[in-house]
């Protein structure tokens, strides 16, 4: 079964798809816990260092927050160019989903796995095609 997608005229073989286990959907609400200690984590301990006078270890730290958040950034940025895809908020969408990208893919294998239980094959398509871009 093939559909053609509205916004990106491209094609889906729904024979294709590799299906969205439970262990995936648990262990990326997993990751998605994990992301935000891990930020909190990190910059509670770059304004430890700021307290003790240890700036060169503060800015380390940032750095290595930094640093990733634009490489991904910058990635994200030139799929969604590449793809085509609504120019309207791309910024924001593109550093939003640093932080949020995997709540994202969360909710759309959430919302794959519902319409693969009530049987709703081009629902399922879409929401398979919206958590592989990771786009809201």
């Amino acid at each position: 079964m093939k559909i053609t997608s509205t916004r990106m005229e491209e094609e889906v073989d729904a024979s294709v798809m590799v299906p969205i286990s439970p262990l995936s959907i648990v262990l990326t609400g997993v990751s998605v816990v994990l992301r935000f200690i891990s930020i909190i984590i990190n910059w509670s301990l770059a304004y430890d260092y700021w307290l003790e006078g240890s700036y060169s270890y503060t800015a380390w730290t940032i750095g290595s927050i930094l640093l990733p958040m634009v490489i991904t950034s910058a990635v994200y940025t030139n799929v969604l160019s590449a793809s085509n895809s609504d120019q309207r908020g791309m910024y924001s969408t593109v550093v939003l989903s640093y932080l949020f990208r995997d709540g994202y893919a969360l909710h759309y294998a959430l919302e794959y796995s519902k319409a693969q239980t009530q049987g709703h094959k081009e629902l399922e398509i879409k929401y398979y095609q919206q958590m592989l871009r990771g786009r809201v």
